[in-house]
Formats: structure tokens, sequence, C-alpha cells
């Protein structure tokens, strides 16, 4: 690789440092490179980038030792200059730190930390002693910090610079064509391309900041130290995610890391840094306690984040909660069998869909679900000649969700659930089967309590972060089991915010007229108002009216989905993709109304706590940082999103035409009544990097801060058939704000409306900042 001389200079100036006052490995390493190897040039700009990301730690503390704030901190002397004669201070002269501002306690500062730079792992037992203090250190550390009244913010900061090097494509890691490598073997600073790194793990994750860590034992006796990134739900960290670390990766499980990177990290130690959750997997999982009782410590793990508002760090523990679960999947499975048998397609479908929900590896179910879909669609045949593919996939949605289970719930609760299961199985065998639907149902509402808030609550989280089509099948499961109000209002809501307010309200007149008296009335503030909204949504897509914004204003903003049959999107050419009318339009036309795929908030004043991502000279700001966290952990589950995102341009990946129906959320998006997760998918995972995250997030979303500029925003937003629009100083739409009626929301839609008169063929802009210039540095406008 080329380089100028004022960076071989620095470079220079940086190994004659090291060399003064480095660690003896970090010379040993420094030795065995070549003058001109690319292997020296990583390990010398690892090492600058480390210094410079120490002065973070430094500001940290010398703010926290004397009140400051972060904001408008700067690194003034503490009365003494920095030594010129030191060959530290030239060093970071020549990267081109201003050192007339770097104070001489900084410097020293920075000696001492380069003696510890690069230093080996030490023995087995001295590192599980030092994790094990790091863990009871931390652990007083956040007791203390709850018990204060009063205290500073805490910046969670990660740096991006020395980080394995991942495309902006999307990639599928290829375990078959990977070799075995052992520690002792792995390079430093590199990817040690072509190969794994297998062993178990000797310790329960400890996740004290923005990612968790661990130690990894391989076959040879060595040890690791592993750091994972974008592995835990976005905004969950400290005592809250060690739950869901340690169900992902417990101790005593092995692993396997796809072609590990080897790096020193900011506390001087080596170990592998993973930032794609896809290159590492679990090859013999390891669990402690029963399914039962794993079953509980999930819920109230998840109640726990839930209530703090930490959505994806509840929703991870109850999924995994479901996964444990045998009893619920098992008879819910077995009474879609009972309806087979009797040619009930409606019920047998929509037991086998909630079946497969909680545990979607079960081959027999999936041959039920199956089964039960190709007769459904069948006997709705003669209903959907002729509909196009959105009609039919609604008509066959309607007939699912309106199944109910007639029984006699009128019960002992003290009953023995698996002696009823064993009464269904005996019903069954006797070609008994009302008998068998029977018992399989009492037993599910004794013993699927637990369960059925799980799902109910899994699909109230996924409401709160935009996976509608996870929520549909959350709380459609969960009806399964039991009526629940909450359920009902979470299934009508999911509804309605996919388009389908007419299902939304032939679900609500079908509630059986007992339980509308006892709940539906009761619950007048929560499915009263979707109930409105519905039959305004309904009559507005019926006449046409919702064209005009004033028709619809009556409506909670985050209730109506829309996009106009009269836009549609195309090539522009040196543009690339945008969106034209296909007709004539004038001013005040709707054109879309779309809700966030993916969102995040951050309110550093209550939350006393932001997250930082480093790159380069630039510092991501803190909803930004939260949203690409909780895109690239999301998409490694969510298929539906996955896809989505990958339609997005990232800024350097051309992607081709894209029409509206892929880009927004809708039923017919999935399989029916399924999750969108990539196990439930026909088509092959899509593997989506961290970097075409983070490059899209650049290029398609939306923000906005109150703060004045300062390092974090208030929200950050990915909507992306909005994104769709090109910029332009004089624009053909304009957004409408509506003020936001539901407060269970974190995130209000995005409307956007024609201010002028549009002609047919013409393309449709709206203006990303009134700034121009701004503008053109922000999303690289060339005019």
């Amino acid at each position: 690789m080329n380089e100028t001389k004022s960076t071989r200079r620095s470079r220079d100036a940086l190994e004659v440092a090291i060399r003064k006052y480095g660690h003896p490995a970090a010379i040993s390493d420094l030795n065995s490179f070549s003058e001109s190897s690319d292997a020296r040039r990583v390990f010398l700009d690892a090492t600058f980038t480390m210094c410079r990301d120490s002065f973070m730690d430094f500001t940290i503390q010398k703010m926290s030792a004397g009140g400051g704030d972060i904001q408008g901190y700067e690194c003034a002397d503490d009365g003494k200059k920095a030594d010129m004669h030191c060959p530290l201070a030239r060093a970071l002269q020549e990267y081109g730190i201003r050192v007339d501002v770097v104070s001489e306690a900084f410097v020293s500062y920075l000696r001492t930390w380069l003696g510890t730079f690069g230093r080996p792992t030490p023995p087995k037992p001295t590192m599980l002693y030092q994790h094990e203090a790091r863990v009871r250190y931390n652990k007083e550390q956040e007791t203390m910090a709850k018990a204060k009244t009063g205290h500073t913010r805490e910046m969670l900061s990660t740096s991006k610079n020395v980080t394995k090097e991942h495309h902006h494509v999307s990639n599928q890691v290829k375990w078959d064509n990977l070799k075995p490598v052992l520690i002792r073997d792995l390079k430093i600073f590199e990817s040690n391309r072509g190969t794994f790194l297998e062993g178990k793990l000797l310790v329960e994750p400890f996740t004290p900041m923005v990612g968790c860590t661990t130690i990894m034992e391989d076959n040879n006796g060595d040890v690791l130290l592993v750091a994972l990134y974008n592995f835990l739900p976005a905004g969950v960290s400290g005592s809250d995610a060690d739950p869901i670390a340690s169900a992902k990766i417990p101790k005593g499980c092995k692993v396997r890391i796809a072609e590990p990177f080897l790096k020193v990290f900011k506390d001087g130690s080596r170990g592998v840094r993973i930032d794609n959750p896809s290159d590492i997997t679990v090859v013999v999982q390891h669990q402690n306690g029963g399914r039962d009782e794993m079953l509980g410590k999930f819920k109230a793990n998840g109640n726990g984040l839930f209530q703090k508002k930490l959505y994806l760090g509840a929703i991870e523990c109850y999924i995994n909660g479901l996964r444990n679960a045998d009893f619920v999947p098992t008879v819910l499975s077995n009474r879609s069998q009972a309806f087979i048998m009797v040619k009930d397609w409606k019920n047998a479908f929509a037991d086998a869909a909630a079946s497969l929900t909680i545990r979607p590896g079960c081959t027999k179910t999936w041959g039920r679900y199956k089964k039960s879909l190709e007769k459904l669609e069948q006997s709705l045949e003669d209903n959907l000649k002729g509909a196009e593919s959105n009609d039919r996939a609604r008509r066959f949605f309607e007939a699912a969700l309106l199944a109910r289970v007639n029984v006699d719930f009128s019960k002992d609760d003290n009953a023995d659930v698996n002696l009823l299961k064993s009464k269904g199985n005996n019903a069954f065998k006797s070609k008994d089967y009302s008998t068998a639907i029977e018992m399989y149902s009492v037993a599910l509402s004794l013993a699927g309590k637990t369960c059925r808030a799980l799902l109910s609550n899994w699909a109230q989280c996924c409401l709160s972060i935009g996976a509608l089509n996870d929520s549909l099948a959350g709380s459609a499961a969960s009806l399964r089991i039991a009526f629940d109000e909450k359920a009902l209002y979470r299934l009508c809501r999911s509804l309605i915010m996919l388009a389908e307010p007419s299902i939304s309200l032939a679900i609500l007149e079908n509630v059986p007229p007992l339980l509308k008296n006892a709940t539906v009335n009761k619950k007048k503030s929560k499915i009263g108002e979707i109930a409105d909204a519905a039959n305004i949504i309904s009559g507005a897509m019926v006449s046409g009216s919702i064209r005009n914004p004033s028709k619809l204003f009556s409506v909670p903003c985050e209730l109506y989905p829309y996009w106009s049959e009269d836009i549609e999107t195309f090539m522009t050419g040196k543009k690339g993709r945008g969106v034209q009318a296909k007709v004539d339009m004038g001013p005040g036309h709707i054109v879309i109304v779309e809700h966030p795929i993916a969102f995040s908030s951050s309110n550093v004043e209550k939350d006393k706590k932001f997250l930082m991502s480093i790159r380069d000279k630039t510092i991501e700001d803190a909803a930004q940082s939260l949203l690409c966290a909780a895109i690239i952990g999301r998409v490694q589950r969510e298929g539906l999103l996955a896809n989505i995102v990958n339609r997005l341009f990232d800024g350097v990946n051309a992607k081709p035409l894209s029409p509206f129906g892929d880009l927004l959320p809708h039923i017919s998006s999935t399989s029916p009544l399924l999750p969108s997760h990539h196990e439930y998918m026909d088509a092959k995972p899509i593997t989506i990097s961290p970097a075409h995250v983070e490059g899209l997030l650049r290029t398609n979303s939306h923000g906005g801060t109150g703060d004045g500029g300062k390092l974090w925003t208030e929200y950050s937003s990915l909507y992306p058939a909005t994104s769709m629009f090109n910029h332009s100083k004089d624009p053909t739409c304009g957004h409408i704000v509506p003020n936001k009626a539901d407060k269970e929301d974190n995130a209000t839609c995005s409307i956007l409306v024609t201010t002028t008169s549009v002609k047919a063929g013409e393309e449709l802009t709206v203006c990303y900042h009134s700034d121009e210039a701004k503008a053109k540095i922000n999303w690289g406008f060339k005019e």
C-alpha cells in the first residue's frame, strides 16, 4: 500500500515511542514485521487509534473527578504543556494532534497505558481470577450508582476503527469452507482468513457496557478473551443484559468463531473481537435448569426489561422463554391434528401456526400447517377466483383469525393438565375427536397461562418497535391458548397498522357476547379506540377520501398506514431511484403514510447515559448509534426486516428498483400467521453486514434533535418507502408532522403530501435539509 511521507513519518515516530515505552510483547510483535508489511502498518495505526480513544477515558475521569459535563469539554492543560522531547508527544504531533492543548498529565497517562498495551494473555487461573474480580467490581459500581440520588451522565462508547473488515454487501459465513485454527496460531491484527476458532466458554458472559465479553479455552488448553458487539439488543447493558447474554452463550457451551480477528483492546489485553453476530455459532449448547423453571425466569426477566421500555431486550427474553416451552406447543399441535380429522381447516391451521410460533422446529407440526393451509385455500377458492394477491391474503387471514374453539371452559383450576392431555390423546385414538379437542382446550387454558403471557407481551413489544407481522403472529397465537383482551387489542392494532382495518372490525364484531360484555366494554378506552379507528379508516379507504388529510386527523397518527396507488418508484438516471406520479395530482394529495420499520430514541437528560460509536474522526450521535445497533441485532432474526434493509442503498452498492409493496410490511409479507423470522421463511436467509447497515443509515435514516446540535439526538428512524423520495431545493412534496395521539409508541409516522400540482410522469421530491450546503455535505448531493 502506498503511503505519503507524512504518514510514514508519523508511523516511524510512533514506533520509536513504542520501543521506548511499550510492553516487551508489543516490541516483539514489531520486530516480527517487515518495514513495508501491512501487518506493521495496521499495528501502528491501531496503536495510535487506541492512544486517541484513550483520551476519551482520560477526559471522562477528569470530568467525574471535577463534576464536569461532556458537552463543551476541552482538553485544556493542567498548568504544564507536554514535553516535546518525549518521543510519544512528538508522535502525537506527527499524527496531527495539537500538542499545544495536550497536557503533560495526559502524555504521562498515555506513557503508562502504552506500557501495558499488547501484553500477553495470562495463564488460565489468573485470567479467571481477573474476570471474577472485574464482575465483582462492576456489580459494586452498579449498586453504588443506583443508590445515588444524582450522578453525571455515563457515556457508553465503542471504537469502530480497529475492527475486522466487513464488506457492505451481504455475506453468509460458509463454515464448511473454513479450517480449524488454535489460539497460539492466530496472527495479531489479522482476520485469519479461511479459518475458524473453536473452544469452550469458561465463564458466564460479562456485560459491562455496550458489548459482552467471555473467556474461551481452545482444544489445546489455551485461553483467550472474546468480545462481542452488536450481540445484545440495543440499549440493554449491565445487569439487564446478563440473562440475555447467558441464554445465547452460556458457560460451558462450545462455540466456533469464523475468521477470528485478534487485536489488542483499549485496556491493553489481547483478544478476539466479533462485530458481526453471524461470525459466531454455538456448536454444543449447555442449559441450566428445567424447561418450566427457564420459562418462568425468561418471563420475569422480559417483564423487567419491558417496564424499562427496553423492548428489544424483552423480546429476546420472551422468545427464549417460548423456545423452552414444550407442553403448550405439543397440545396445540395435537389439537390441530384433531381439527384436521374433522375437516375444520380454519381451526386446524390457526392451531398449527400458533404451535410453530412457539416451537418452529417441529417437523410434524409443519406438516399439519401446510396441509391445513392447502385445504383452507381450496375451501375458499370459489370466493377467491380472479382476486388479486392482496385480496386473497386478506380473505384468508380473515377466515383463519375468525376461527373459534367452541368449548365449555367451566373447569377445576386444580385439574391435572397432564391427565387432561392424556385423556385427549386417548379420545383421539378412539376417533372421538370432539372430546379430544375439548380435553386439549381445557388443558391449554389451565397450563398455558405463562406461555400465553409470553406471546401477548412479545406482541406488545413488537408493536413498540414496528415489527408488525411478528405482533400479529404473537397475539394470534396467544388467543389460540385462551381469550385475553390485551391480546385481542394487540391483534386488532397490528392489523390496522398493516392496513387491514376491515379484518380488525370483523374480529371485534365476532367476539363472543359474554366475553364482549365482560371485557370489551370494560376496555372501552383501548378496544373502543381501535374499533373507532378501524371504522374511520375502512370508510376512508372505500370512499377514497384518504387522499384528503383533513378526513383522517381524528384517527391516532400511529394507526393509519397508506401509500397511494397514484405513485410508483422509478429509475431516475444519475440520481438512481426515485418516485414519480402516475396521474395528475393537485396540492394536498397524501402520497404516503408510513410507520418506521425501526427507530430509536435517546433521552440523555432522563436516562443519564448515552451510546457513542467512534469512527475515524467522527462520533455518531446517540440515537443513530442505538438505531444502528438495533437493526444489526434485529436482522439476525427478522427475515422480513433483512429483506427490506437489503433493498436500501448504502452509499456504495447500487440497488435495483423496488416497488413500494416490497418496502412496506403487509399481511402477505410473511407466511400466514407466522412471524417474520428467517426460520419461517422459504427463501435462503440474507446476511446483512454491519457495514451495510451503517452505510444505509447514513443515506436513508431520519432524525431530529432539540438540543442545539449536541452529540445526541432525540430520535432516529428508518422509513424505507419515504427514503425513495429524492432531495430537491424546490420540492413537490412536504411533511405533515401530526401530534402524537398515542403515547404507547416511541415514534410517529411519516406523512408526505403534495405541496404543488404534479403532472403524470413528474418526479415527486422532498427537501432533506433547508440548508442546501449542509444537505450536500450530509448526503453527498452533486446538485
